[in-house]
């Protein structure tokens, strides 16, 4: 019960970054044999942006739910969290991790590339993420590292959320770094 929230936090930030760029890749495989069209949809980008962004929330919105609520709730693992402290909390995850992988779908050529880009850190971002093992014991380099993805300062807070009760004062730190990411990751991508 102590490590599936972590696991819970990195499966969606995973799928989320993976789709993503699948969807990325998809779009550049047809634009190198000309299916796609860029039209004037394509002339603002903070508009499309904004635009996938809002489409991969709402999508992930639901994700997020069956994930942290219902998974947890079916197989009797303790959840202590509040629903407004879970959604505050989650909502800037979520953005910051859609960002994050918008901002790496750049270097995701063909829709196959980001699996072996990606799917191999998810066992480092759990050790990375302090859960299983403890920051302290970390050199510099390796916890200045994992703050770089969203899931570090999420599965800290969103473990103090399910298994303590925490409130949103609790994890103000976390809750600032995810907003902090947002901004970055949106400016980025």
């Amino acid at each position: 019960a102590f490590l599936i929230p972590a696991v819970l936090i990195l499966v969606l930030q995973q799928t989320l970054v993976l789709g993503i760029c699948m969807l990325a890749g998809t779009e550049r495989e047809r634009r190198h044999k000309g299916d796609l069209i860029l039209g004037e949809s394509y002339s603002n980008p903070i508009t499309v942006l904004g635009g996938k962004g809002l489409a991969y929330l709402l999508v992930y919105g639901f994700t997020a739910t069956y994930v942290l609520c219902f998974v947890p709730w079916l197989f009797n693992m303790p959840q202590l969290w509040q629903l407004p402290t879970l959604v505050a909390f989650v909502l800037p995850f979520l953005v910051a991790s859609i960002f994050f992988g918008i901002t790496l779908s750049f270097f995701v050529k063909d829709r196959e590339s980001c699996f072996l880009l990606f799917v191999f850190v998810s066992v480092p971002l759990i050790f990375m993420s302090g859960i299983s093992w403890p920051t302290s014991n970390m050199p510099d380099f390796w916890r200045n590292l994992a703050m770089l993805f969203p899931s570090t300062p999420a599965v800290n807070g969103f473990a103090r959320i399910n298994t303590a009760g925490a409130l949103l004062q609790n994890v103000r730190r976390e809750m600032l770094v995810l907003i902090i990411q947002s901004g970055v990751y949106f400016m980025l991508s």
